[in-house]
């Protein structure tokens, strides 16, 4: 789901799920004998502001990841976008 929250806003959240079964061991490992099915599921948070001043935007994230593997997944993203001329774009992020 994707909504503009006004002129210089945007949220975005997606909700996946997977399922998947099959050969999942690596054959070039020894002794990796994983289960023959995986399911994953992701929650992720999105939010875009754009600052009018200096035509930046500034991005925000948030992604939560789990599976039956037993592994669980946190991961937040920031940065900020600013045009500088000729085409010519500047991204720091953490």
């Amino acid at each position: 789901v994707t909504q503009g929250m006004g002129p210089n806003d945007l949220a975005q959240l997606t909700v996946t799920h997977n399922r998947g079964h099959g050969y999942f061991s690596d054959p070039y490992k020894a002794f990796d004998n994983r289960p023959r099915q995986r399911n994953q599921s992701t929650l992720m948070g999105r939010w875009n502001h754009h600052h009018a001043a200096t035509g930046g935007t500034s991005r925000v994230n948030y992604r939560y990841y789990t599976d039956n593997y037993g592994i669980r997944a946190h991961t937040f993203g920031g940065e900020y976008v600013q045009p500088v001329g000729q085409g010519w774009i500047v991204t720091p992020s953490a």
